[in-house]
């Protein structure tokens, strides 16, 4: 069991715990700590993309399920294939 899926195990746990059926999580430290997605780092010069508020993943019971819009896939891609 690698670290981030003990991480998940322990955020389902407390999921149960408190009835939660999903939890989102925006690109954040949080998600980067949960699953390995690097989150990107805030520079001066960084554009937003149309539909960026959708990334994110969606974590449940089962599952954990990444979004993207159509224009990031190619990044969410790339960063879900370094993963073991």
């Amino acid at each position: 069991m690698t670290r981030f899926e003990r991480r998940l195990q322990r955020l389902r746990e407390l999921m149960d715990e408190q009835g939660w059926a999903a939890t989102f999580l925006a690109p954040s430290a949080d998600l980067e700590y949960l699953t390995g997605v690097r989150r990107a780092r805030p520079n001066a010069t960084r554009g937003h993309m149309h539909g960026e508020w959708l990334f994110g993943a969606l974590v449940t019971p089962t599952d954990c399920v990444f979004i993207a819009p159509a224009l990031a896939a190619h990044f969410a891609a790339r960063q879900l294939a370094d993963k073991p």
